[in-house]
């Protein structure tokens, strides 16, 4: 599989084209079946940062994606419409990393429970979820635990590490979560790196 790297910037509200790319690059790999094991995601202050491997670990991703926007939550919304358009291209994804280089005040325009929950679902297959970047961690243990009555599973149902970076703050929302997983029969060991 070549290397191939797309950069695109998309004012927040064009709205027609955020989904032109995504579209694109799926006409161009259905007939090469791509199998991506691995998929790192990176937010940053201006842009959203993809990238894939054919296997996890692998040096050189297969796939770069580089997409901005004008202010940070649209990132987040941006990367939920790209993906679902992609939905098939993850369905093989066992290696996930999330990675936050917003500034603390920043992200906390993140926290849109609907949006996180769209972009998990897609990762059907995830065994490792890999969070990169401080009290993330905290963060999307949050989005990760069951609320009214959903199961505990519903997101990321193979997931059984999370990978934190050491001195991560671990606080009341992930341990909330990996009660609900153990409850459920699905526990989740932490690892720190």
């Amino acid at each position: 599989m070549a290397f191939l790297k797309v950069t695109e910037i998309i004012p927040p509200t064009s709205h027609d084209l955020a989904f032109s790319m995504p579209l694109v690059l799926l006409s161009v790999y259905k007939t090469e079946n791509p199998r991506f094991r691995d998929v790192r995601v990176t937010f940053d202050v201006s842009f959203v940062h993809v990238m894939m491997y054919p296997y996890e670990g692998m040096g050189m991703p297969a796939l770069c994606m580089q997409y901005g926007c004008r202010a940070s939550l649209p990132g987040l919304v941006s990367t939920v419409q790209r993906f679902h358009a992609m939905g098939p291209v993850f369905s093989e994804v066992e290696s996930l990393t999330l990675e936050n280089k917003t500034p603390s005040g920043l992200h906390k325009n993140f926290k849109i429970r609907a949006d996180w929950h769209e972009l998990l679902g897609l990762f059907t297959k995830v065994k490792t979820l890999h969070v990169a970047g401080g009290d993330f961690i905290e963060q999307l243990s949050y989005y990760l635990q069951p609320h009214d009555g959903e199961s505990a599973i519903e997101l990321l149902p193979m997931l059984s590490v999370v990978s934190c970076p050491e001195g991560s703050d671990i606080g009341e929302s992930c341990r909330s979560f990996l009660a609900a997983r153990q409850d459920a029969g699905y526990p989740v060991t932490i690892s720190h790196h």
